[in-house]
């Protein structure tokens, strides 16, 4: 008698690049983009965001085959007490080695602390490594890639020497599962799910 074997047929699953993040106002938003387009045509170098995708990375996930819906239900838990709280902003920043980032900087704020943590915490239990770095809140504006460092620390220093007044503060009541869809021109965002509190 032959013996027939028959081949799986199941989907493989599908792998999504994910991050936590807090939206911005549109204001706020058209704000920075303000000090993005004063910058550009004298830092032509730097590729600044768009207007519609500044936020506040909480944690990036990266490539995971773990659905939306388990995380935004674990998520949901992280947020259950939290209560609605402001951010203020403090100064322009710089992250700079070969490659460039200029950055809104915000000031400390504990319930920002504290909700991170949290979020760390349960991702951690989802198998997600825990961030090594201490958190740093920041604005992404512009990216620069692939300079020696002394070319990076006089574009800096040139920044430094001008004065962009920054929005004062901004209220949080909600975070985000984003995805991160990367394409030929570059990256767009997708909001997956929005977690009030």
């Amino acid at each position: 008698m032959e013996k027939i074997i028959l081949q799986s047929r199941t989907k493989p699953v599908q792998k999504r690049r994910l991050f936590i993040a807090i939206l911005l106002p549109r204001n706020i938003r058209l704000e920075l983009n303000g000090i993005s387009k004063r910058l550009s045509s004298e830092s032509p170098e730097l590729k600044y965001e768009k207007e519609e995708k500044l936020h506040l990375t909480l944690k990036f996930l990266g490539w995971t085959d773990i659905s939306p819906e388990r995380i935004s239900e674990v998520l949901q838990r992280t947020v259950l007490n939290a209560a609605p709280f402001s951010l203020r902003f403090a100064n322009l920043g710089f992250f700079f080695s070969s490659n460039f980032i200029l950055f809104a900087d915000l000031e400390k704020s504990e319930p920002l602390f504290n909700l991170v943590s949290k979020i760390e915490e349960e991702m951690k239990r989802l198998g997600f490594p825990k961030e090594k770095r201490p958190f740093k809140s920041h604005i992404t504006l512009a990216r620069g890639k692939r300079k020696p460092i002394s070319f990076w620390r006089e574009i800096a220093q040139k920044i430094s020497q001008k004065k962009f007044p920054l929005p004062e503060s901004f209220s949080v009541s909600e975070i985000v599962l984003m995805e991160s869809i990367l394409e030929r021109e570059g990256s767009r965002y997708k909001i997956l799910a929005n977690l009030l509190f």
